[in-house]
């Protein structure tokens, strides 16, 4: 997988370096089948080549490694211009170590539900990639819990089967009884939540632009669209 990614042999070569190199091809292989666009997924291997590397460097085996090892090479990281989203990498690539049996889970996941699962992952998306604060974290995933809830009651989720009329509904039903504040919440936490799934290739309908704008309304008047949210699926 990483020869089909990466053509030229001293690229090729440096990626291929310290503990983690034979677990490299497999996960980049995983992530491409959940609909990560390739140079998305050239970033994702670069960073946990540079880990591995480093790793490699400081004489740690890959038996020994967790979430502290992972936070002592970010810190130095840091200073050499980290970028958003590394700790998100790392941690999606140590979970999955873990589920392989690669190395020892120092705690076993919590058992979830298909939508405690998709609103969990979104949270670590939103705390990891994004680096969102904890308090907007607290303010967005209760509005996609709320969501999932409502549209797949008694239901198996689906979440393919999303449509513009889940969306536009969703925002009618419950924006009106918030403050012009919390109904803007509302409506970011939906159109950042629609992107995370496309993005992942959980949806193909560009359901963001569906989500209607908020402009100071009263609490009388349901959101208008804006002449760009009429386009497409909505």
């Amino acid at each position: 997988m990483i020869d089909e990614l990466f053509t030229l042999p001293s690229t090729i070569e440096r990626l291929r370096q310290g503990p983690l190199t034979k677990h490299l091809d497999a996960y980049a292989a995983a992530i491409a089948q959940q609909g990560y666009a390739r140079h998305t997924i050239q970033t994702q291997v670069v960073v946990i080549a540079d880990f591995s590397r480093w790793l490699q460097q400081k004489h740690i085996e890959l038996q020994e490694l967790d979430g502290k090892v992972v936070d002592r090479f970010l810190q130095q990281q840091r200073q050499k211009g980290i970028r958003r989203g590394h700790a998100g990498i790392l941690s999606r690539f140590l979970a999955r170590l873990g589920q392989t049996g690669a190395v020892e889970q120092r705690q076993k996941p919590p058992v979830m539900n298909p939508r405690q699962n998709v609103t969990h992952q979104f949270r670590r998306y939103l705390l990891q990639e994004r680096e969102l604060s904890k308090a907007t974290l607290q303010n967005y995933v209760p509005f996609i819990d709320q969501f999932l809830s409502e549209r797949f009651r008694n239901k198996t989720l689906n979440l393919p089967m999303l449509r513009a009329a889940d969306v536009t509904g969703v925002v009618q039903r419950h924006a009106h009884r918030f403050s012009p504040g919390r109904a803007k919440l509302l409506v970011t936490a939906f159109r950042s939540f629609f992107r995370y799934l496309r993005h992942r290739g959980e949806i193909s309908l560009d359901l963001a632009a569906c989500v209607p704008t908020v402009p100071n309304w009263s609490r009388s008047t349901l959101p208008k669209f804006s002449h760009q949210e009429r386009y497409s699926v909505c």
